[in-house]
């Protein structure tokens, strides 16, 4: 492993162009939004014997594994050459599951790129059959556990300029390196809106992606149970993966027409907190210094996990697959044999009982001393990363995605997880009405002369005095009350017309013209956070914009013809009245 010093961070604008093509040197934090998307092909690659001396096939590479032979595609009236599945790594089976990966052993004859890799062992999600807005996410290619294989994008017009030149008169362009998302618990690179295509169509950059394994087969920590020379559940083997194709692509850069210098780090999520365990990871020194960081990093809770928590999850899913934890302390081999014998399907089950709420995910990067080897803030304020260049960025309310694991049903997913009983004692503990209210700040709001003044012993008789109810109802007050002319300004012909347009006649009821009642246009804004039931009566002819977060049930009645925007957060029943021709 290459070490280079660390150097003192200084901080320097750059633009994305400048970042790509040049050598870092400076450490810098830019707030910007990366859109990496769009368009592609399905599962093993395979290798025939050819003579290593054809050399004048653009869309033949020889790597330093062995030599590989991708496609051409056209994208945007441009071609470039595709590289699917080429391996990294021995497939993790058997003696290798649960540990780090092994370097791929070369091969001879071409091996077949052309076809998308297997993606790592995961659960699909299938909440919502037929919506493509969560199939999309599933994977597109067989699930297994061989899956550590790498995707590369290349321009023709640098493979073609690269395989035409000397090695001294080479172009050499920037690599782009893509690690997909997914909550360290779920995704694979072979996702349509994960081609890069386009980017290798429209730049002089090379794009590569890697698959690494997510969940407990990308993380399971029992290392604590095993001496320190073990290779057994060390965590962290996810990482180790991403880490391995990282050098891989560094070590045949050259042979695809890319610069070893010129690597940059993208990830998004799960994918953007890796890029920041690498940039701070002392495994990663002298392999990458830049990366670009989409709305997930390193110092996010569900980012990183405590040695103890990791270990504490590893033993609960042992039990849960039925392979005894008790004997971790004297026979952990035995245990890991046991591990192994495990279908990965339960595997992949059981898991998600360890899932503590939102966010609250089973599988993160672990302090495990060696890839990070201490808390990720620490390290960070301590300045212990090597100068690094950083591009950072978040989408807006994506983070709502994940309300949809909330309300599904699935063991350990359910409200409890939400608002489990511990948590509603420290969202809203016991005293917290007196720290809210403590006995001196009421007596302060509402000192004991202030009671009188306001209901003095006889204001009920002042408020209403006997004779004031005879008027009030009397058999004439009703009409005074509510007059005839009075119900028609109150509900006048037209205002069904002005609330419910003739295009919405008939959607119900007989309502009012609030903007009689009113005489004015209102917008309501609503942030609440309250441990109490909440009870809403609303008429407004304005917008309405509701964000509340609460254990207990609320009951909304809600009356306009404008828009209502709801942002609600409760594990407890929701009860709605609304009645509005608008969404």
């Amino acid at each position: 492993m290459v070490r280079v010093p660390s150097l003192k961070p200084t901080q320097r604008l750059t633009t994305v162009p400048e970042m790509l093509h040049r050598t870092p040197n400076s450490a810098v934090i830019v707030s910007c939004l990366i859109v990496f998307c769009l368009a592609s092909p399905s599962s093993q690659a395979s290798i025939s014997s050819s003579s290593r001396s054809n050399h004048g096939d653009p869309l033949l590479v020889e790597t330093q594994s062995g030599l590989v032979k991708g496609l051409n595609k056209n994208v945007l009236g441009r071609d470039i050459h595709v590289f699917y599945g080429v391996p990294f790594a021995k497939p993790p089976l058997g003696s290798l599951r649960f540990r780090r990966p092994v370097p791929v052993d070369p091969w001879h004859g071409v091996l077949d790129a052309t076809i998308l890799p297997n993606s790592c062992y995961q659960e699909r999600y299938e909440y919502f059959p037929g919506f493509e807005g969560e199939e999309m996410w599933n994977p597109n290619t067989n699930i297994s556990e061989d899956c550590l294989y790498l995707n590369l994008w290349v321009p023709e017009r640098i493979r073609i300029r690269h395989s035409g030149e000397s090695s001294r008169e080479r172009p050499k362009v920037p690599m782009l390196v893509w690690i997909y998302g997914g909550g360290y618990m779920s995704g694979t690179s072979t996702l349509r809106i994960y081609d890069a295509g386009i980017i290798a169509a429209t730049t002089d950059v090379i794009v590569a992606s890697m698959q690494y394994r997510v969940g407990a087969f990308g993380f399971l920590y029992l290392s604590p149970y095993f001496n320190g020379d073990s290779e057994e559940a060390p965590g962290n083997m996810g990482m180790w993966d991403q880490a391995l194709a990282i050098r891989w692509l560094k070590d045949n850069a050259v042979a695809f027409g890319g610069d070893p210098e010129l690597i940059t780090l993208f990830g998004e999520s799960a994918g953007g907190g890796s890029v920041s365990v690498h940039l701070l990871s002392p495994v990663m020194k002298g392999l990458v210094k830049r990366g670009i960081i989409q709305s997930g990093t390193l110092n996010a809770p569900w980012s990183y996990m405590s040695a103890e928590t990791a270990a504490n999850m590893g033993r609960s899913l042992v039990d849960d697959c039925g392979c005894n934890s008790t004997q971790l302390a004297d026979a952990p081999s035995k245990v890991m044999a046991c591990m192994r014998a495990v279908d990965p399907r339960t595997v992949s089950v059981q898991q998600w009982n360890s899932y503590w709420g939102i966010l609250g995910f089973p599988s993160a990067p672990t302090i495990d001393g060696v890839f990070l080897p201490k808390h990720p803030l620490q390290m960070m304020q301590e300045g212990d990363y090597t100068d690094t260049e950083i591009l950072m960025g978040s989408n807006l309310d994506e983070g709502r995605y994940l309300l949809n694991n909330i309300y599904m049903g699935r063991p350990g997913r359910g409200t409890e997880n939400l608002f489990p009983p511990a948590s509603t004692e420290n969202l809203f503990p016991p005293v917290s009405t007196e720290n809210l209210f403590p006995p001196e700040s009421t007596e302060k709001l509402f000192p004991h002369a202030r009671t009188e003044n306001l209901f003095p012993p006889v204001s009920t008789e002042n408020l209403f005095p006997p004779e004031s109810t005879e008027n009030l109802f009397s058999p004439a007050s009703t009409e005074k009350l509510f007059p005839p002319e009075s119900t028609e300004k109150l509900f006048p012909p037209a205002s069904t017309e002005n609330l419910f347009p003739p295009v919405l006649q008939g959607v119900g009821g007989y309502v009012s013209d609030t903007a009689d009642v009113c005489g004015r246009t209102a917008t309501i804004y609503l942030d609440i956070l309250t441990p109490w039931p909440i009870y809403l009566d609303i008429l407004t002819p304005g917008p309405i914009y509701l964000d509340i977060l609460t254990p207990g049930p609320i009951h909304l009645d809600i009356l306009t013809p404008r828009p209502i925007h709801l942002d609600m957060l409760t594990p407890r029943p929701i009860y709605l009245d609304i009645l509005t021709p608008r969404p």
